[in-house]
């Protein structure tokens, strides 16, 4: 459907939408051709859209409206209620929508996490303008029309608006954390990131009680890989913006040890005093008021200082011309 989009000439709107099933639903009639359908829309243009064909298609695609082997289309129940409610109508069509494409296969071209970071001046996540090329530009135009994309007020990028559609942010979550390459398909590495996920968790909920659930706490990790820390928090609860960046390691055993990538080396160079490291002992998890250690500043702290012994995992090698 993704690639299909570009052959629509009018893409779908919210007022469009909502004008359509308020029309249709005036009518005395179940089933309906496409020709009755368009018959609504006689010489008329409804906030730019003359060609009425693609909304159809898009529509039944997340089955707002259902299309029978007959060719003939009826409006589901569960879509009644939403009828006369222009907002909770367009939720209801990027949830549908979401439901149906996260299978679709340019879904994972578009949003890929190299593409996808979070913005800590907006508070939200971002996803690059580089994600939709002209291929895909009718999905973005969509994406737009339905405020789920708003452009970027400083850089070439489009914010999600969460706060209107979080459904879409909880989907996105769920086809990130299913991805696994086949290379990485193994159990050392499945259980790696299981032990990750699990510390991550903790420390998203210890933060929310350090902070005594005064601040909105960010767990990045679930969404994106690429910002080089897991957790946006704040120092207190009284700060007005991000200045807690948190890169969440855990071990087992006494002995403290962790991995820290190339990007996560370079974004605690960076923001110096405001990137932690916080180490979680798996086998303390369970255990009343443990708390991690909290480590400021790691790379003056742990890299540039002898009491932690460094070894190199890999090295990369390049041809000199």
């Amino acid at each position: 459907m993704i690639k299909q989009l570009q052959n629509y000439n009018d893409i779908i709107t919210p007022i469009f939408l909502s004008e359509l099933l308020d029309r249709m639903s005036s009518v005395r009639m179940e089933n309906w051709k496409f020709s009755d359908i368009q018959y609504l829309f006689t010489n008329q243009i409804v906030d730019g859209i003359k060609n009425i064909s693609g909304s159809i298609n898009i529509l039944s695609y997340v089955g707002i409206l259902q299309k029978s082997k007959y060719e003939l289309y009826v409006i589901p129940d569960y879509i009644k209620p939403y009828i006369g409610d222009k907002n909770n109508l367009s939720k209801k069509f990027i949830e549908l929508l979401f439901t149906r494409i996260i299978s679709d296969p340019s879904y994972s071209e578009v949003f890929s996490n190299k593409f996808i970071s979070f913005d800590t001046s907006q508070k939200s996540y971002i996803v690059s303008n580089n994600a939709f090329s002209f291929k895909f530009s009718k999905f973005k135009e969509l994406l737009v029309n339905f405020d789920l994309l708003i452009k970027h007020p400083k850089v070439n990028s489009y914010i999600f608006n969460t706060d209107l559609h979080k459904s879409f942010l909880s989907l996105l979550v769920v086809e990130n954390n299913k991805k696994i390459s086949v290379d990485e398909f193994n159990e050392s590495l499945e259980q790696r990131r299981v032990f990750g996920e699990q510390a991550e968790n903790f420390v998203f909920n210890f933060e929310k009680s350090r902070l005594n659930s005064n601040q909105t706490i960010e767990w990045v990790a679930k969404v994106t890989v690429n910002d080089g820390y897991d957790i946006a928090s704040y120092d207190n609860e009284t700060d007005k913006n991000f200045n807690r960046f948190i890169e969440v390691k855990s071990y087992a055993g006494n002995n403290k040890y962790f991995y820290l990538s190339a990007n996560e080396l370079k974004v605690s160079k960076i923001k110096k005093e405001s990137y932690w490291l916080y180490l979680v002992n798996r086998d303390k998890l369970s255990s009343k008021g443990y708390a991690p250690e909290m480590i400021q500043n790691p790379h003056e702290v742990v890299f540039t200082s002898t009491g932690w012994e460094k070894e190199a995992q890999s090295w990369k090698f390049e041809e000199i011309n």
